[in-house]
């Protein structure tokens, strides 16, 4: 073990050394090159982004609005020193908020974009930019990720999610706490002046601040409005305001008139005349005559729009860079005004930022000062704690040499060609070799035959990964087999150092495990047919009876009257057949074994449960059948796959205690790898064979539907809770997924999953011929196995369909493409906006619109509610091609 300890003293004054050397570096840096400038922060990306990018930003209006400056300031310090080509389009809608000038700007940015070189991101400023982008996107920018800044309006940022190619920034001015620093500075004030205009955006401001009035009862709130008098005459009023009242300036830019002044013009003319500080809700102004307040800082909100920007091209997804509902403000003042009346620095919030401020020397170079003493002291104590270290090195290595000597895994080192170099006593403790027998002798003589010849190959991974961990089997000295769990690592170009741990223990007991889980397999197979003991006895007692009445008869009846006698054999023999049938399809399902993996036939599997639920079940209970699917052979245990089916049986069985109908039907359906990613289930891409179980019992409680395939969870006083969890563990097993769906008093629906057999593929001659249909179908459905299984089989019909996820997005597909859709069927429930409203719009958009209603749980009451709101028919799901032929005509 002396190489490893050796080698760890190596390493540890190395790191001492590289620490030394990086405060030292600090030190110079501190000393030299002061703190970093706000400019210099994105040097630090360059390294990421090697590849030349365009970026284009739309402003919603015009250069000579002062938001755009601070917005572009913005952009350009986060692009500064990044490989970045910025190019700049304005909407200009402030000026010329008309139809006519939109489509203008329409027709030259597409102009632009078909002759240009394609743009790798859009950035859109305000909300005026984002709704108009988002209402073209599919047109103009239909692939180009865009992200937008300066929004005030959160409903249109929450609608533009929908669309995973969008994120941003939000614009939320912090009234409140502008309110509440200008009272925290002047607390003996009684008035709040709010000055205002009838715009609509101040307006709103003023609606939001006295919202919070309630908050400050000691204060009055007053407002003096620009647009009901002349500029002269609201600069008059102001003039007469006390020093003592408290004014907000809520975009106040318009007279009577309908002239509007710029905002610079208007805030050299109220700070000619104002008497108190005059707060504001953006740091525009700030230092020229504004005081100040929790500002919006819109070179901040083009800084944060262009890193989203960045976070894209370094590799994060745009769906995986979530859009900010919280606007950069930050708390700015005007050092000058604020000195002016008096304030002090301790009754204004933490971190403000205060402008037209002089600072002394100690104040900006006192922190780097006080930190090169730091760091001076710092090296004195590392050297001395290196003293120290160097005089404790060898007891170090008695007490290193110690811990890995007696350390409870074995350890080996060896060279390149797999010959020992060293071992711990735990590793003379496994093998039962001592050490002078291990040392010298390949690595390879502790194994079996067969693994021992591989290891030259292992070798050769560790040597290639530097890293490889892998059970082994190993011969003692006695000749014992054991299990270990080996642990290697390159140390150098030929040194290997393995850790090695005795899992004979744990070896066994995952044995006893896999018997245990069969035994518990097992269990639940005879759980189920002891829940069919009842019509099991019950059937055999008919057919006993039917053998022993026709015995006795025979026995008992002439012998000239053969015919009768005839009659009577046939019936023997008939109910033996079916004794004999039901006999063997029960000792099918309860024989014992170990999961195995054949070639399954699900038909044939369906038939056998259909054999003991048609003799056992109560007769109350109508069992309907439907077998659409082409592909029926999957890969697996046929009797875990006949355990979980009947166990589904049984449980929809028990379910309808009053009677009702059991539906058993197949289908096969395609899953696409989006839908494959997003399942919680272990399923790949290809063709699935889908079996629904469908009852119309009691179905289960919205409480507990997300439990029941939870171990030992059960609503059955009797129940072991393991029948749903067995299911579960099977379909994991076979690759593929369960799901259910269900709702009280109105039944349940199973969907039980199964990948097909590779080598099967869909016979056209088992389908039933159907003439081809034509036509759009818009099919909206909120959950996914549903909407995959209905596209599948309209297209398979011979429509073309378009399928939306929630009543929003089908309205949005309809709206752009009524003309071309022919038929819309619609679940009556669906998230973001109920089926109700969606078939009220659709009919505002097209009053000849078709919408068929497709519900889980169908009657006549329904039907008539829908068809009296506009619908022109009514499916139950899961759609089905006979159904769906019924409906269509």
């Amino acid at each position: 073990m002396a190489n490893i300890i050796n080698m760890g003293n190596k390493y540890r004054t190395g790191v001492f050394v590289f620490f030394i050397g990086f405060l030292l570096f600090l030190n110079l840096s501190c000393r030299q090159g002061g703190e970093l400038s706000e400019e210099n922060t994105g040097i630090t990306n360059e390294a990421v982004l090697l590849e030349p990018k365009r970026v284009l930003f739309i402003s919603s209006y015009s250069p000579g609005l002062f938001t755009f400056d601070s917005q572009i300031k913005g952009i350009r310090r986060c692009f500064k020193y990044l490989p970045v080509r910025l190019d700049v389009d304005f909407m200009d809608t402030k000026n010329f908020p008309t139809k006519e000038s939109l489509d203008n700007f329409k027709r030259s940015l597409k102009y632009k974009l078909e002759n240009g070189e394609a743009y790798d991101a859009v950035i859109v400023g305000d909300d005026n930019g984002l709704v108009y982008l988002m209402d073209h996107k599919e047109e103009l920018f239909p692939k180009t990720p865009l992200f937008f800044l300066g929004i005030n309006d959160l409903k249109t940022a929450l609608e533009s999610q929908i669309d995973p190619m969008v994120t941003g920034v939000v614009e939320a001015k912090s009234v409140y706490k502008t309110l509440e620093m200008s009272y925290g500075l002047n607390p003996k004030a009684r008035r709040v002046v709010c000055l205002i205009d009838n715009t609509v955006s101040s307006q709103a401001e003023f609606r939001d601040l006295m919202s919070f009035a309630p908050q400050f009862p000691d204060l009055e709130f007053i407002s003096l409005n620009l647009s009901e008098g002349s500029l002269d005459e609201f600069l008059g009023k102001v003039a007469a305001l006390d020093e003592t009242d408290i004014l907000h300036w809520l975009s106040a830019v318009r007279d009577e008139s309908g002239r509007v002044l710029s905002y610079g013009e208007m805030r050299r003319y109220l700070v000619d005349v104002v008497n108190s500080p005059l707060y504001g809700l953006t740091s525009s102004g700030i230092g020229e005559g504004i005081m100040g307040g929790c500002v919006i800082r819109h070179e901040d909100q083009g800084y944060a729009a262009a890193d989203m920007v960045m976070q894209y091209f370094t590799g994060t997804p745009v769906a995986d860079i979530p859009f900010s509902t919280e606007s950069p403000n930050a708390y700015m003042v005007d050092y000058e005004i604020f000195s002016r009346f008096g304030y002090s620095l301790d009754d204004l919030p933490p971190d403000t930022i205060l402008v037209n401020r002089t600072y002394t020397f100690w104040e900006l170079h006192g922190k780097k000062v006080l930190f090169g003493v730091f760091v001076f002291l710092l090296q004195g104590v590392i050297i001395f704690y290196l003293v120290i270290n160097i005089r404790k090195r060898r007891e170090n290595e008695e007490k290193f040499r110690s811990y890995i000597e007696y350390a409870p895994d074995g350890i080996f080192v060896v060279d390149e060609k797999g010959v020992i170099l060293d071992v711990n006593i735990s590793a003379c403790r496994f093998s039962e070799f001592n050490r002078e027998e291990l040392i010298g002798q390949p690595i390879g003589f502790l194994f079996q035959r067969d693994v021992a010849e591989q290891a030259e190959a292992i070798m050769n991974g560790v040597s290639r990964d530097g890293y490889l961990g892998y059970e082994i089997s190993y011969m003692t000295k006695s000749g014992r087999l054991k299990y270990g769990r080996i642990e290697a690592v390159k140390l150098s170009h030929n040194r290997y150092l393995g850790f090695a741990k005795d899992i004979t223990d744990w070896k066994e007991s995952e044995e006893e495990k896999v018997q245990l889980s069969n035994q518990l397999h097992q269990s639940q197979k005879m759980d189920a047919v002891g829940q069919l003991a009842g019509g099991v006895a019950h059937d055999f007692n008919n057919i006993l009876g039917a053998i022993m009445g026709a015995a006795e008869i025979l026995k008992s009846s002439p012998k000239d009257r053969e015919e009768e006698k005839e009659t009577y054999l046939d019936m023997i023999i008939k109910a033996s057949k079916r004794a004999a049938d039901l006999n063997k399809k029960l000792l099918a399902f309860s024989r014992k074994g170990s999961f195995t993996s054949s070639d399954v036939n699900m038909n044939e599997i369906i038939d056998d449960i259909l054999v003991i639920l048609n003799q056992t079940i109560d007769k109350n209970i109508e069992i309907i059948t439907e077998w659409e699917a082409q592909a029926v052979m999957v890969t697996g245990d046929d009797s875990a796959l006949q355990s979980s089916l009947l166990n589904l049986c049984i449980n929809a069985v028990q379910a309808m205690t009053h009677g009702g109908s059991l539906s058993l039907v197949t289908r096969n359906v395609i899953l696409d790898e989006d839908y494959c990613s997003r399942s919680s289930f272990d399923i790949e891409p290809g063709l699935y064979l889908d079996i629904e179980v469908n009852d119309t019992g009691r179905g289960i409680p919205d409480d507990v539907l997300d439990k029941i395939f939870e171990p030992f969870f059960t609503t059955k006083e009797e129940g072991t809770g393991l029948g749903l969890s067995a299911v579960f563990g099977t379909v994991q097993d076979h690759r593929g997924a369960v799901l259910v769906s269900s709702k009280e008093s109105r039944g349940s629906l199973f969907h039980m999953i199964l990948p097909c057999f590779e080598g099967e593929a869909y016979e056209e001659g088992r389908v039933e011929p159907v003439v081809p249909a034509s036509g759009v179908v818009l099919l909206a459905d909120k959950d996914d196995i549903s909407r995959i299984i209905g596209k599948s089989t309209l297209e398979g019909m011979g429509y073309t369909v378009h399928s939306a996820a929630t009543g929003l997005e089908a309205v949005e597909l309809y709206q752009y493409n009524y003309e071309k859709i022919d038929l819309v069927i619609l679940e009556g429930v669906m998230p973001r906006m109920n089926g109700e409203e969606v078939l009220k719009l659709m009919k505002e958009t097209k009053s000849s619109c078709r919408v068929i209603i497709s519900c889980p749980f169908g009657g006549e009451e329904n039907r008539r509610v829908w068809e009296a709101k506009g619908a022109v028919g009514f499916v139950r799901k899961p759609l089905r091609r006979k159904e769906l032929l019924k409906v269509l005509g």
